[in-house]
């Protein structure tokens, strides 16, 4: 029983110990020889038949490979069968590089394999075959010579020509099905990807699709159909290829599907590290030496299986879902791959029926994965159904909230509109009191009343009115949102209507100097409108219009247009951006919101006005361009059965606005506002007290006003047209410093935003509305004392510096006068002597403090005091000389009105001319400034500023020496010139100068050529 079960395993291995194969009538026997050198030929080898180099083979089952050698097999074949019989012996490789059959009877050869085309097989099949006829008992011997440059596995087989051709159609029926059924898999594993978008779907399809591809390789079909004349090294290479590239599909797959970097994450690091191997041998197989690549790749391949089997049964440990199925799917097709490997590397000889093993085992491979990947589904479909109901249950609890939250809403809404309804009757109801009684006293009191009390009546009325129109835009406003407005339709006069609103409007344009203007067709019918609404209509456009228009004109007109009446205002303002044309109609928003609050209102103007139009049947439209002005137009029904014939009132011409400055005497406080009645108010306030108030309606006007005149204080409004209170403020610290200049803001805001700004652009204080008379009186009192304290301060260190000033300028002269080696006196306007310098109290032989009068120093004094009565300038003069020695005697007049009297003696030369004179100052100042830049290295800035002799102007953002300019040049040198000022500054120049500067002695000389001249 043993030897019969040890027979049985040795027979399904094929490693049975019987040298003789039978297979039908046909009986054969082989052995082998291996010629690794490859240099034997057919007849080298036909002669070795009967030695010993031939070993007996057991079976028909082969494996060869890695080299270049060449294996040769003998085969006897015996026909037993009484008849003829026609044999096809087949390799079952379709890898083989070369197979080569010899007949010893004749020495012919047929040749199989990859090196020889399809087109010239002698039988065309997916396998090396050769069909060999036989006689009656004939017993025929070949040699089969197998050579291939990687290894190779077969089994010899012998088929009579029936059995041949139903082995023939088996094999392509199992082909089409076996990739029929992946190309199957492969389709649905791509389409579930892109319905379920889960990745490890798309990985399985590439993992199919790599399998469908080598099997084609490995079976033949890729070679007898797609590429019948490729040769055996890209053969070899494209096979081992698609091996590397369905071990990475594999590797990837499993790492995808058992989701490994999760749940094993060093099993993610081997397979990273397998995948880049397997990479490196992608190359290795075109680069290194095929038979050495191929047996580096058969070791990764049973590294890589071996590590996907591993990693799968530890993910079912691990309890991760569908790794049953994983591994059950994988363990017959790993095995069979591992198997396969190790017979590549001829360490074992593989069954016969491996290769079917692997593709069954793929085929199961492939079904049981449909187990695992409906499992992933239905997990996949779990998990969504309780994303979805966790997304309904969160969508339902938003609808609650949301529900809430309207319900809140609605009834913060009602109570909106309560409060609107009760505060607007609330305003109303003393407003109208108001209103009333201002107007009972303005027409009862107006004979009793001074000009002034009568405007400051109608300035209560103005704002009284302007205050109920907004309260009833606002209820306009709540009615149309809540839809409860009604409309009285009728025919209306649009004529006379559309004077009676430019009658309303004509006073504010007046105050702003513009062109109101009717121009209306003569006969024109009655539109179909609601009278009151079309009057807001028009008082809400044209206000606007004349609003935001500083000058030039503001135009109503009005023509028939079909059946319609089109209706158009327009101005000449500023004008309004495109892209700011859609925000204008939502209500509280203004023509110019990026100008914050700039022009005051509400906002609802424009919004309530379309909302009104559209209610009638019309359509409002708009054209603008900044700086070109504004027009608005819309049209409605016209009522042809009635027309209107009155006149257009006459057009009135306007002047243009100019802003009057009355000097007077007193504190002058500049306030900038362009609210009448708040200018009114502080005229009012500021008048009682004293002060002289200059008004401006705007910031601009403000700022030309500065150019003619400097306040003591300014009332800044923050909010104002063109440009606001910020921009004017920044620009007037520009001009003044708060010192000078105390500016306090008015402004509606006392938020810290606002303040915070309006400090940073220069304000010394604010002052909040609605403005307390005490507090404002206050306020001023308190900057106008500081700013004097400031004035003060100044003048007293102005004072203090000039007399220090005055103090080093007459030690200096002084100084001066004693070095000059002439006599000279100084006289002051009544031509008494003051002072002597060292040479005359030595010439006139005078003590300390002996100065006596001209008279007693002089002969002739009585001719030069008359002489000094009608010239500024005198040279010497007959009869008037020193009694000391005749000296001659000249005088020049100072601009203080005192003289320099200087003595000339006779053994001197005459005085030089006045041109020689000029010329010699502008040579002493022309070399003390040279002297000054050569040796300090600074301008003449800086001896203007640290010599404090001559003043620097600030022109244009440069500094100018305009003065100390001109007498650097003849042209330039004033007629009477400043000659002392002159020798001041080359003698600050000398002291400042160390005696090394080439130019200090020349400047020495002249200096006292200049000092003998003066």
């Amino acid at each position: 029983m043993k030897q019969i079960v040890l027979a049985l395993f040795w027979a399904v291995l094929g490693l049975a110990p019987a040298c003789a194969c039978a297979q039908g009538e046909v009986v054969w026997e082989s052995s082998s020889l291996s010629n690794g050198a490859g240099n034997l030929s057919y007849l080298e080898v036909k002669n070795k038949l009967s030695t010993t180099d031939f070993v007996p083979q057991r079976g028909n089952r082969f494996l060869y490979g890695f080299g270049q050698g060449n294996e040769w097999i003998h085969l006897k074949v015996t026909n037993h069968s009484a008849a003829p019989t026609t044999q096809v012996l087949e390799l079952t490789s379709s890898l083989i590089d070369q197979v080569d059959l010899y007949s010893l009877a004749n020495d012919s050869v047929q040749q199989s394999g990859e090196q020889v085309p399809v087109g010239r097989l002698q039988e065309f099949y997916l396998h090396p075959i050769f069909v060999i006829p036989f006689l009656a008992g004939e017993t025929k011997e070949f040699l089969l010579l197998v050579k291939d440059e990687g290894s190779v596995a077969f089994n010899l087989n012998f088929h009579d020509s029936q059995a041949f051709s139903r082995a023939q159609s088996s094999s392509y029926l199992g082909e089409g099905f076996f990739n029929g059924f992946l190309g199957i898999m492969a389709l649905a594993s791509l389409v579930s990807f892109f319905i379920l978008r889960e990745r490890s779907f798309f990985e399985y399809f590439l993992l199919v699709a790599t399998e469908i591809w080598l099997f084609c390789i490995y079976d033949g079909l890729f070679r007898n159909f797609l590429a019948p004349n490729l040769g055996p090294p890209a053969l070899n290479r494209l096979y081992a290829g698609s091996v590397v590239l369905m071990m990475l599909g594999t590797l990837r797959f499993t790492h995808r599907f058992l989701d490994i970097k999760t749940n094993l994450p060093q099993g993610s690091k081997i397979i990273q590290g397998l995948s880049a191997l397997l990479g490196l041998n992608l190359g290795l197989l075109y680069l290194a030496p095929f038979p050495l690549a191929s047996q580096i790749l058969s070791l990764l391949v049973i590294a890589s299986l071996s590590c996907t089997l591993v990693i799968s049964i530890f993910a079912w440990r691990k309890k991760v879902s569908a790794s049953v199925y994983f591994i059950v799917a994988f363990l017959l097709m790993e095995l069979c791959g591992i198997l396969l490997a190790f017979q590549y590397l001829g360490f074992v000889k593989s069954p016969v029926g491996l290769d079917w093993f692997m593709h069954l085992g793929t085929v199961a491979e492939m079904l049981l994965l449909i187990f695992a990947v409906g499992d992933r589904i239905r997990l996949l479909a779990r998990e969504r159904n309780a994303a979805h109901q966790a997304l309904l249950e969160q969508e339902r609890q938003h609808a609650l909230k949301i529900g809430e939250k309207n319900r809140e809403l609605t009834q913060l809404d009602q109570l909106k509109d309560e409060f609107l309804a009760n505060t607007t009757h609330e305003l109303n109801t003393p407003l109208f009191g108001i209103l009333g009684l201002t107007e009972r006293l303005q027409e009862s009191a107006s004979s009793r009343l001074s000009p002034k009390e009568t405007s400051q009546l109608g300035l209560i009325l103005a704002m009284g009115r302007r205050l109920t129109h907004l309260i009833h835009d606002i209820l306009d406003f709540a009615a149309l949102k809540n839809k409860k407005l009604t409309l009285e339709i009728k025919p209306v006069d649009l004529s006379q209507l559309g004077q009676m609103v430019i009658s309303l409007v004509e006073p504010l344009a007046h105050s702003k100097h513009l062109s109101l203007n009717f121009e209306f067709e003569k006969g024109l019918p009655f539109v179909m409108a609601d009278e009151n609404r079309l009057q807001q209509i028009l008082f809400n456009l044209l206000g606007n219009a004349v609003k935001f228009t500083h000058q030039g004109e503001v135009t109503l007109m009005a023509r028939e247009f079909g059946d319609s009446i089109s209706i158009e205002v327009k101005d000449t303002g500023i004008g309004i951006a495109i892209k700011q044309w859609g925000r204008l109609f939502e209500p509280f928003v203004r023509e110019h919101p990026e100008v914050i609050d700039e022009m005051g209102g509400s906002g609802l103007g424009l919004s309530i006005t379309l909302q009104l139009i559209e209610l009638q049947g019309g359509r409002l439209e708009m054209m603008s361009q900044p700086g070109q002005g504004t027009s608005f137009s819309f049209c409605l029904p016209a009522a042809k059965s009635l027309r209107s014939y009155s006149e257009p009132p006459p057009k009135k011409e306007t002047q243009p606005h100019q802003v009057e400055l009355v000097q007077q005497l007193g504190t002058k406080i500049l306030v900038i506002d362009d609210e009448p009645g708040n200018v009114a108010l502080l005229e009012d306030i500021l008048g009682h007290q004293g002060y002289q108030v200059i008004s401006a309606p705007g910031g601009v006007e403000g700022l030309e006003i500065l150019e003619d005149l400097t306040p003591d204080l300014v009332l800044l409004d923050l909010m104002m047209p063109n440009i606001n209170g910020y921009e004017v403020c920044k620009e007037m610290r520009r001009l003044f410093s708060p010192e000078v200049l105390p500016i306090l803001i008015l402004t509606a805001k006392s938020h810290a935003g606002g303040l915070e700004e309006a400090f940073a652009a220069g304000a010394n204080d604010y002052i909040t509305k609605p403005i307390l008379g005490k507090e404002l009186l206050a306020r001023l009192e308190l900057h106008l004392k500081i700013k004097e304290n400031a004035s003060l301060t100044e003048r007293i260190t102005l004072l203090d510096q000039t007399q220090r000033e005055l103090s080093r300028t007459r030690e200096s002269l002084i100084s001066i006068l004693d070095k000059t080696p002439g006599p000279v006196l100084l006289l002051d306007v009544q031509l008494l002597p003051r002072y002597a310098n060292q040479s005359a109290r030595i010439h006139f032989g005078l003590g300390p403090d002996q100065l006596p009068s001209l008279d007693k120093l002089f002969d002739g004094a009585e001719q030069l005091k008359e002489a000094a009565k009608k010239s500024t300038r005198l040279d010497p003069l007959p009869g008037v000389s020193s009694r000391k020695d005749g000296s001659l005697v000249s005088m020049a007049k100072l601009e203080s009105g005192d003289w320099v009297l200087s003595l000339q003696t006779q053994e001197k030369k005459p005085v030089r001319s006045e041109a020689d004179f000029r010329e010699q100052i502008v040579k002493v100042m022309q070399l003390a400034l040279d002297c000054w830049e050569n040796s300090s290295g600074e301008t003449k800035f800086d001896l203007a500023e640290k010599s404090g002799i001559w003043r620097i102007y600030q022109d244009e953002g440069r500094l100018r020496t305009r003065i100390l300019d001109k007498y650097c040049s003849l042209k330039t040198l004033p007629q009477n010139p400043r000659y002392m000022d002159v020798i001041r500054t080359a003698h600050f120049v000398l002291s400042s100068c160390p005696q090394s500067v080439q130019l200090k002695g020349e400047l020495q000389r002249t200096l006292e050529e200049l000092q003998v001249m003066v």
